[in-house]
This record gives C-alpha cells, sequence and structure tokens, in this order.
C-alpha cells in the first residue's frame, strides 16, 4: 500500500515538474518575443531600418510552409500591425515586378509624429525583406498629362500615339480641389479641339483608380480607342514624369508623360459679333457657359453699360489652365467671337461668370 502512495507522489510530482517546465517556457518565449519587439520598435524608430531586416525574416521562416504567397504576405501583415509601435500597415503591391516583389505601407509613431515607410518584400521562398524606402506623397491633383501610346504586357510590344505631333490633342488634366478631370479629344475637321469633363476616384494606398467620362463627340478610331481604355482603367502606377493607367486585368496600360507647366494668371480679350438679339450676353449663353465650367475660367463683359456700342462686344477672357491656347481655340470654335484675340492686364471689373 505505501509503495501504491508512494508511486502515486512520483507521478504527481513528475506531473507537476512538466507543468512547470512547460509555464517556464512559454514565459521564456513571451520574454524572447517582447524582447524582439521591443528591438524592432527601437530600430525602427531610429529609423535604423536595416537593423529590423533580421527580425522580420527571422518571422518568415518560421511561416508554415503550407501557405501560398499571398497568404504569407497576410500573417507579416498581421505581425507588424502587433508591434507596439507600428500605427498600420497596409499591403499596396503583389508582386507587380520583375522579379516579383511585394510592397507593404508601414506607419509608425515617432517623437508624437507619424512617419511612413514602404517595405519592399522579395517573393521568394520563403520571403525575404529586400529594403526600405521612404514613403513619397503622390498625387494627381493639378498634374497635366500627354497620351504616348498603349503598352501590352503580355506581348512587351508598344503602340506609339499618333497624335505625337499635336502639342493639345489627347492630354489629361486633373483638377486640383475636385475629383474631375479634363480630357481632350482629337481635332474636329483640323480645327479646333473638344475639351471633355469626366470624374474620377482615387485610392493611393491601393492605388486604384476609376475613370468616368462619357463617349466623345467626334467619332474616330484614335477616340474611339483612347476613350475606351480611360473608361476600363483600373489601377495606376505614377512616377514623377510618367502615368501608366493600367486595365484589362493589367495586362495593358496606357502611358502617358507628364507636361510640367506652371499655373499662372493669363487673360485675353475677345470680341463678340454682332448678334441679332439686342439684349444678348456672352456670359447668359448656355453654351458659353458649359466652356467656362469645362475650362474652370472667368468670363465677363469689359465695359459693361458703356455707351459706345463697340464696347459692349468686348469680353475678358481669365484663366490658370496650362494651356492657354487649347481653351481659347474651344471659345472662337463656338463661331461667337470674332477671330482675333488681344493679350491685355486685368483692369476693369465688369460683368463676369467665374468658374476657377
Amino acid at each position: 500500500m505505501k509503495i501504491i502512495v508512494f508511486l502515486k507522489n512520483i507521478v504527481f510530482l513528475l506531473m507537476l515538474a512538466t507543468i512547470f517546465a512547460g509555464c517556464n517556457k512559454k514565459t521564456n518565449n513571451e520574454a524572447d518575443e517582447n524582447a524582439t519587439k521591443e528591438k524592432f520598435c527601437t530600430f525602427l524608430n531610429e529609423e535604423n531600418m536595416d537593423k529590423t531586416i533580421p527580425f522580420v525574416d527571422e518571422f518568415l521562416s518560421r511561416l508554415a510552409a503550407g501557405l501560398d504567397d499571398e497568404q504569407q504576405l497576410q500573417v507579416l501583415v498581421a505581425w507588424l500591425k502587433s508591434q507596439p509601435c507600428i500605427v498600420d500597415a497596409v499591403l499596396i503591391l503583389y508582386g507587380n515586378e520583375t522579379p516579383p516583389m511585394s510592397e507593404i505601407e508601414l506607419s509608425f509613431d515617432e517623437n508624437e509624429m507619424t512617419k511612413r515607410f514602404i517595405m519592399t518584400v522579395s517573393m521568394e521562398k520563403p520571403l525575404k525583406i529586400a529594403g526600405y524606402r521612404e514613403y513619397e506623397t503622390i498625387s494627381l491633383e493639378s498634374t497635366k498629362w500627354k497620351l504616348a501610346g498603349y503598352f501590352d504586357v503580355v506581348s512587351n510590344t508598344f503602340q506609339e500615339s499618333e497624335l505625337n505631333d499635336c502639342d493639345m490633342c489627347h492630354n489629361l488634366v486633373f483638377d486640383e480641389e475636385f475629383n474631375t478631370f479634363f480630357v481632350a479629344g482629337e481635332r474636329a475637321n483640323n480645327s479646333y479641339i473638344t475639351c471633355y469633363l469626366g470624374n474620377y476616384t482615387v485610392n493611393y494606398s491601393l492605388s486604384t483608380i476609376r475613370l468616368e467620362i462619357d463617349k466623345p463627340d467626334v467619332v474616330n478610331d484614335n477616340n474611339e480607342i483612347y476613350f475606351g481604355c480611360l473608361s476600363e482603367v483600373q489601377t495606376f502606377e505614377l512616377k514623377a514624369d510618367e502615368l501608366k493607367l493600367y486595365y484589362n486585368d493589367k495586362n495593358k496600360y496606357i502611358l502617358l508623360n507628364q507636361i510640367n507647366c506652371t499655373r499662372p494668371m493669363w487673360s485675353v480679350r475677345l470680341i463678340l459679333k454682332p448678334q441679332a438679339d439686342e439684349n444678348y450676353l456672352a456670359i447668359e449663353d448656355p453654351e458659353i457657359l458649359v466652356l467656362v465650367s469645362n475650362h474652370k475660367v472667368t468670363l465677363r463683359q469689359s465695359a459693361p453699360g458703356a455707351k459706345n456700342p463697340e464696347l459692349l462686344l468686348y469680353y475678358d477672357l481669365i484663366g490658370t489652365e496650362c494651356n492657354k491656347e487649347f481653351t481659347i481655340k474651344d471659345f472662337l470654335a463656338t463661331g461667337k467671337f470674332e477671330n482675333g484675340v488681344y493679350e491685355y492686364s486685368i483692369a476693369y471689373p465688369g460683368n463676369s461668370k467665374q468658374n476657377l
């Protein structure tokens, strides 16, 4: 009997030893994990980015072999978010390079300020961190682009635009305040270009964009291709002087080159052709008002109330668009103004219709 009791005590003590050993192991693992997080965050806050890479690579090396690349990236994002210094981590690019690379946008606190870096992940087996780069604030607002051509990713072929000799054809201008953009069509009867207004929604973190615009009035092969492709755009890639608008599941993209220009105030004087209606005012004409809205310009009567009838035909056109000539030609194309355009300095307050 005593032997049985003794053996039971021995078993009980062994169980306790096993439990305590497990607890100690768990405690040690937690301590190691906390130490890792502390070191990782210290290097991150010091912006000593290279020294954080071994910690991340070590974590990636321990991931389950059954996970595919995308699942591993999602686990990595979750792990990064669990770090006390990380405010947010977002997968912004998945395997979109040669060799395949993915990118994760990191936001972290540093001296009560939120800093942002891009972590580049090499899609090896196992995944490895290729490095970091500083987050660059990108925006399409107030930018202007010229169509260069169309690129087929699958066949690796480029089709150059047939309108490169036309400075104003197939330009794309993004508004600086509202989610609108302007698209220049092709010349109608080789005389003037019509500007089309559209709306866009963009997500810079996910590099997605949606362009909504009606089909152009001038129907031809070039316009059909250009406007048709714009309506199918899903994602984009923006660099300093180059914009790629991807469509067809990223198998094709529209390539545009940036047109660098300033936005100074400019002004010209237009002379209205005599109208049958004595009370006609260009600033009340629906057709003219559409142009004012589309081009974001001011049109005003130069000398309202003047006794000289000729002065009542003078109108001031004031704008800030980069392409002044493009705007003026659209107004002259209405046929309601004389062809002569005069540069002038703004002098009269005048009656105006403004849409700046």
